[in-house]
């Protein structure tokens, strides 16, 4: 028997079938020789063939016409939040048919094989930083991937019925229901437990995440949000006292609401947005909203920006404010925002190792329609097709090793550290770390008629024409830095070191950092290729040179090492937001960050959240005699007076 498969573009195949052929296997058969991707197949009265149906119980006959309906596919990627490291990539991808292939790393949501059965008929797919949530047609939703982060819903399965949307911030999830009711899952600390506000959870229209919560528009333009950790306070605080919300955007700690006459009320953590009051007077007529890592910049309706938030992160354009003027897109890094002007030029502010300063590149950037940004960088893409490229040369900021081949550019993605460029003619130019998927060498030759690129923080996911997928990432490259990253890397090691050098309560303690470090060496060796004994033997060498140093001596080795680092200042972006390091490059110490620090053993890594509140006037330094090196011995608690910074 024959049966006719057409496509809606008019394309048409006569393929010969058996009666006992499953419907999945004509649509696989079609697929290659229509040369498209997956689909769904529909008889003449628009009903869905089920895969696992045969011709026969079908009821098909010789002559009859089919639809392969294709779908594009959709490509949705894990989010690793605050990750500085290309591992962590992982896709999910809707097939055309509304089945789903996931790739990358099982730990971050890579590998579904245990929930593959249940992926039919997928409508809509949102990630945490290591889980999937797919919705289905039935309104259901499954889940897969590492449990912390959203990936186990089975404490709230049997409330997951009709369900519209679905939103994710860091660890966990936020889904909206048919009847306007939320439900939540995840870390409780980003948002997963919305029982103190479930009762006000009702008539929602939609929801922003920003890292530790969430905050829902509600039917009568209210907003109720809800949060978890050290932020939570900050995120809730104006709850009940927002009305005629318009829209919502979101740093990784703060809000910022546009209402209905133009103004913005912003809350959360004031060292990512959250306060405005500065340029409170300014927010009016406030028509769209971009964000950076912790600062935020408003377009108002004459055209001009305003902004607020962290300065090293773009909240401070006070340098450039003269230029803003008719500004029609923002676009923003990980620290720095750009301005598409109406004259087609570009106006850039930040820090400058984010693309903040495009001095070297502002003759170019004219007639510019698009401007593209991974964490570091900015790529802008002109009307000619040609790109301008500026910010870290390490990580997309420079493109002149392909710059020849980036002629009649079409669009640019962009992962955390690179960038991928799609041309006229379905190829695909990439630049920046090759790591983070700037180089697809490997891959080139597959990358025909290319229709579109997703990305990830450290990988790219390419659709072609005929459906198929085409991912890249030179997990050879990882870890492999060159010249110029081993020279940043050497820098932050060096002002991390000083920083704890500053820090410790006494000499002695410096011993004690080192053997923290060792100790988390070892923990991340495991028993692999025999580091782990080499970090023991370190350890041993450590505790037999300094663990019967006297305190004169100790005491010596501290003024040298502070000695060595004395002059160090290199600006480090964490130091920095943190508010621990001075624009100069030195580092801010007060009784505070002293007290906060001698909580715990020096050198061990905590969460912010598990510290008490303290403030500077909780604790003052007991008296002592000090030494020539500026500490102040005593039994329980000590206290350095500090003359590097």
């Amino acid at each position: 028997m024959s049966i006719d498969v057409h496509l809606l573009s008019g394309k048409m195949v006569s393929l010969e079938v058996e009666a006992d052929e499953s419907a999945d296997s004509l649509s696989q058969r079609a697929q290659c020789a229509l040369a498209v991707g997956k689909g769904r197949l529909l008889t003449s009265s628009g009903d869905v063939l089920d895969r696992e149906t045969t011709i026969k119980r079908a009821r098909l006959q010789s002559g009859d016409a089919l639809t392969l309906h294709v779908k594009q596919v959709q490509v949705v990627a894990s989010k690793p939040a605050n990750s500085r490291s290309c591992c962590g990539a992982a896709f999910a991808a809707i097939l055309g048919d509304g089945s789903v292939r996931t790739w990358g790393l099982a730990d971050y949501g890579g590998d579904s094989s245990a929930v593959q059965c249940q992926l039919k008929d997928v409508k809509q797919i949102q990630a945490t930083e290591r889980a999937f949530a797919a919705i289905l047609g039935t309104g259901s939703v499954v889940t897969w991937g590492d449990s912390r982060f959203g990936g186990d819903s089975k404490a709230v399965q049997d409330q997951l019925k009709g369900v519209k949307q679905i939103q994710a911030s860091h660890s966990a999830f936020a889904a909206i229901l048919g009847n306007g009711s939320v439900v939540t899952w995840g870390r409780a600390c980003s948002g997963g437990d919305s029982t103190a506000v479930q009762d006000q959870l009702k008539d929602v229209q939609q929801i922003q995440a920003c890292h530790s919560g969430f905050a829902a528009i509600l039917g009568n333009r209210t907003v109720v949000t809800w949060a978890g950790g050290e932020c939570a306070p900050a995120l809730m605080a104006l709850q009940g006292q927002l009305d005629d919300v318009q829209h919502l955007q979101a740093s990784e700690y703060a809000f910022s609401a546009i209402q209905g006459d133009g103004s913005v009320v912003t809350w959360g953590d004031a060292g990512f947005g959250g306060d405005s009051k500065t340029v409170q007077d300014q927010l009016r007529d406030v028509r769209q909203i971009q964000v950076s890592f912790a600062a935020f910049a408003a377009i108002l309706a004459d055209g001009s920006v305003v902004t607020w938030g962290d300065m090293v992160f773009g909240g401070d354009s006070s340098t450039v404010q003269a230029q803003l003027e008719d500004v029609q897109q923002l676009q923003s890094s990980c620290g720095a925002f750009a301005a598409i002007l109406g004259n087609g030029a570009v106006v850039t502010w930040g820090n400058a190792r984010f693309g903040g300063d495009s001095h070297s590149v502002h003759d170019q950037l004219k007639e510019v329609r698009r401007v593209q940004a991974s964490d570091f960088s900015f790529a802008a893409i002109r009307d000619n097709g040609s790109v301008v490229t500026w910010g870290d040369p390490d990580f997309g900021g420079d493109s002149k090793g392909v710059q020849d081949q980036l002629e009649d550019v079409q669009h640019v993605q962009a992962t955390e550290r690179a960038f991928a460029a799609i041309l006229k003619t379905g190829c695909v130019v990439t630049w920046g770390a090759a790591c983070f998927g700037g180089d697809s060498n490997a891959v080139q030759d597959q990358l025909k008629d290319v229709r579109q690129i997703y990305a990830s923080h450290g990988a790219f996911a390419a659709i072609l024409g005929n459906g198929a997928v085409v991912i890249w990432r030179d997990d050879e490259s990882c870890g492999r830095l060159n010249e110029s990253s081993m020279g940043k890397l050497f820098d932050l090691m060096i002002m991390g070191f000083k920083l704890q050098l500053m820090t410790v309560s006494s000499p002695k303690d410096i011993v004690d950092v080192t053997m923290n470090h060792l100790d988390e060496l070892r923990r991340l060796a495991g028993d692999g290729e025999g580091v782990s004994s080499l970090v023991d033997e370190c350890v041993k060498q450590v505790q037999q040179a300094y663990g019967t140093m006297s305190l004169a001596d100790l005491c010596t080795m501290r003024q040298c090492l502070a000695t060595f680092v004395q002059d160090c200042k290199v600006k480090v972006s964490l130091f920095l937001h943190e508010n621990a390091q001075k624009s100069d490059g030195s580092f801010v110490m007060s009784a505070e960050t002293l007290f906060r620090r001698l909580l715990q053993l020096p050198g061990r890594r905590v969460r912010r959240d598990a510290l008490p509140t303290v403030t500077s006037a909780a604790w003052t330094p007991h008296g002592g005699q000090k030494t020539s090196l500026g500490a102040v011995l005593e039994d329980w608690m000590r206290v350095l007076t500090f003359n590097l910074v």
